[in-house]
């Protein structure tokens, strides 16, 4: 049985991080005013300072 190795593993994975070091952003889709919808995939972008 392997699993106590992987639930260790997770809960490393799991520990807070002190320093966040990037902001997911979910998919987005915006109604622009000449009636185009744009579409922006979902991301990775730096936190705002």
């Amino acid at each position: 049985m392997s699993h106590q190795g992987d639930s260790r593993e997770e809960q490393d994975m799991n520990k807070p991080k002190s320093v966040i070091k990037r902001i997911y952003v979910p998919t987005q889709v915006r109604d622009l005013p000449n009636g185009e919808k744009l579409k922006i995939p979902g991301h990775y972008r730096d936190p705002s300072r």
